[in-house]
């Protein structure tokens, strides 16, 4: 068991934050009046996850960067519209669908966009 300086967790109606360490091992904040959920193991390098409400929306990865996701994996999802994003290496390697539609972009390139005859 840690000791109790190093964690800290409080559940109410609102929602409920955890940390561990003090926050630089373990965090998890969620948010019942705002639909939202985020969840990060040391600051999100080695793991991170976001809910948020608007429109289903989730991200996983890691080595997670602020407003650029997972620099190693991630994964978004929109539940209402079924966009799907996969990547490896962030802007190496990327797999997208969206609308029905599957594309695969190397280095930022979606080369299967150019040659679909089915537009």
């Amino acid at each position: 068991m840690a000791p109790p300086i190093l964690t800290y967790h409080s559940e109410d109606s609102e929602g409920l934050i955890t940390l561990g360490g003090l926050g630089l091992i373990y965090y998890q904040n969620r948010s019942e009046m705002e639909k939202e959920e985020s969840t990060k193991i040391l600051g999100g390098l080695l793991y991170f996850s976001e809910k948020k409400a608007l429109r289903g929306f989730q991200n996983y990865g890691v080595l997670g960067a602020p407003f650029i996701g997972g620099l190693l994996w991630n994964y978004e999802l929109e539940e209402e519209t079924g966009f799907q994003k996969m990547s490896f290496l962030k802007f190496v390697f990327s797999r997208t669908t969206y609308k029905g539609k599957t594309w695969n972009s190397y280095f930022g390139i979606s080369p299967s966009l150019w040659f679909d005859e089915n537009d």
